[in-house]
């Protein structure tokens, strides 16, 4: 299964130590696929707060390498970091302009474009207010809390 990261996840898992221990033991058993985009790392990178922005990096570092964007970005390819988008990655772009935030829009993109079976996200706006839109724009991506993924993965058969 793959899973794609919000930055709100990535803050989930580094507050939430005994249930990022489940997800990490998930993840090292091969049982699911974590993707983790440029954006989030640019995210992590902009905490003011240095002793938050130590806690991110060091949850970060668990998913190194970054994911690169399929969302076109100023010196991403340069990078190595970006992928050249499709026709499909820009058309979901712009129909993700529902979001009211840039940063959620490219990252909730990366999961479309990716094929992702869940996008992991504790955003209000992207999980709960508008989930039955975002889903349908990302063409079989589930939007889920970290919560309700964790419940899953546990008590798969």
């Amino acid at each position: 299964m793959k899973v794609l990261l919000d930055t709100s996840a990535l803050n989930w898992l580094t507050d939430h130590r005994e249930e990022a221990y489940h997800f990490f033991e998930a993840r090292d058993r091969g049982e699911i696929d974590v993707l983790v985009p440029l954006e989030v790392a640019t995210e992590v990178r902009k905490t003011n707060d240095p002793e938050r922005r130590a806690a991110l990096e060091r949850v970060l570092s668990r998913f190194l390498p970054i994911t690169p964007t399929r969302v076109p970005r100023l010196g991403a390819f340069r990078l190595a970091m970006g992928r050249w988008p499709s026709e499909n990655d820009l058309a979901r772009l712009k129909a993700l302009k529902l979001l009211r935030d840039g940063q959620d829009r490219d990252i909730a993109a990366n999961a479309g474009g990716y094929r992702c079976d869940v996008f992991m996200t504790c955003d209000t706006e992207m999980s709960r207010t508008k989930r039955p839109q975002l889903e349908t724009i990302l063409g079989g991506t589930r939007v889920l809390e970290p919560e309700s993924f964790l419940e899953e993965i546990l008590h798969r058969p």
